[in-house]
């Protein structure tokens, strides 16, 4: 099925299935030629004002690629002609980003092809045999995630999507380790090298166009639902510390083999239902974020008075089996005091109380490592 390409405010709306056509090369359009539609959309990763990324098919070699669909008329040319020379720039081995396989236009929109992962955290979390990862690990795969999040910030680009399946591992080599478990006795586990190499899968959310002339809260459901900071959650205005939160979870996620939040279904119950595992999770509201809340959400509090979520009844029937049983992290988390600091400073209900992707590496957890 196939439908236009483009909204009327210039907004690209691919749909699955659909061919990627009316190709130019990049240059004068006097002097190019139209291209054979050769890229099928099979799965939107996802879809803003000024952009969607798009899984595609090559059906030339049968590959898959992933594409970033930009607005021309949302998105200046010559901003991305930017980005493309600051993807294409080298880095150092702490600072990789996906490499740009190439790029073309048409009349309407700017496309940026990438490679998709071949390994990403997400096979090494679901592994039995390696997860949860050794201490040292986690410290060495998060300095680099830290490292390659602070580049981008330094760019003025926020991520908003980071997540285990959004980071590609290029190393997936395993070793054999031995763990000290119980008194004379140790345990043989799978292991892996001393030194991972990774690379952001994605640099999926450049604020392209203007927020003061586009409205942002309809953009707000970024992300991926186990890793999105209550801002994004909420509509709330987001900024670079909502990339911290996604860190800590997967911190969390990559020390313990759980994720620190269950999924959540979207639909009219999705914000309701991450209200409830927030204050869960992350203890009480501060009171700050109690009133911001009510603004918005009155109808989750039972009068105007109150400080405390309607009953659990309300939330889906998942949520509720999950809060019969949950436990606090600082309950999971019993041996390791560095990283609970690390994971609950990076998730803090507030944003402004949430450390910087710089400010992380002066914590303990990675000051005294492993390796």
């Amino acid at each position: 099925m196939q439908t236009s390409t483009w909204s009327s405010t210039g907004s690209p709306r691919y749909l699955v299935g659909e061919v990627l056509h009316s190709k130019f090369s990049f240059g004068d359009y006097q002097k190019t030629e139209w291209h054979c539609p050769i890229d099928i959309v099979t799965s939107i990763k996802h879809s803003a004002k000024a952009f969607q990324i798009l899984d595609v098919k090559d059906r030339r070699s049968d590959s898959q690629r992933i594409i970033k669909v930009l607005s021309r008329s949302l998105a200046k040319d010559s901003a991305i002609a930017a980005d493309i020379y600051w993807l294409r720039h080298v880095r150092t081995i702490d600072e990789q980003h996906s490499f740009l396989e190439e790029e073309f236009r048409d009349m309407n929109h700017h496309y940026l092809v990438f490679h998709p992962p071949k390994n990403t955290l997400r096979d090494v979390l679901d592994s039995p045999f390696i997860s949860p990862l050794p201490r040292r690990h986690v410290q060495e795969i998060g300095l680099q995630l830290i490292n390659t999040v602070h580049s981008l910030h330094k760019e003025y680009i926020y991520d908003l999507d980071l997540c285990p399946e959004n980071i590609e591992i290029l190393s997936t080599a395993t070793n054999t380790e031995y763990e000290y478990t119980r008194p004379n006795f140790f345990q043989s586990r799978a292991g892996l090298p001393n030194l991972f190499v990774m690379q952001e899968l994605m640099i999926n959310s450049r604020s392209y166009f203007n927020v003061r002339k586009l409205n942002w809260r309809q953009d707000a459901m970024r992300g991926s639902d186990q890793y999105r900071s209550p801002e994004i959650v909420f509509g709330w205005k987001y900024k670079y510390r909502s990339d911290c939160f996604a860190i800590g979870c997967i911190i969390w996620e990559m020390l313990t083999g759980i994720p620190l939040f269950i999924a959540c279904e979207e639909g009219p119950r999705y914000q309701l239902d991450k209200a409830y595992l927030f204050e869960d999770v992350l203890g009480p509201y501060p009171e700050s974020f109690t009133e911001k809340l009510k603004r918005q959400h009155s109808h989750y509090f039972p009068s105007p008075h109150s400080n405390h979520l309607i009953p659990s009844g309300y939330v889906s029937e998942t949520v509720q089996n999950y809060l019969s049983v949950s436990r606090r992290p600082e309950d999971i988390l019993v041996e390791d005091e560095e990283a609970l600091d690390v994971v609950m400073s990076l998730t803090r209900l507030n944003a402004k109380q949430r450390p910087t992707a710089r400010d992380i590496l002066d914590y303990k957890f990675f000051k005294r490592r492993s390796f």
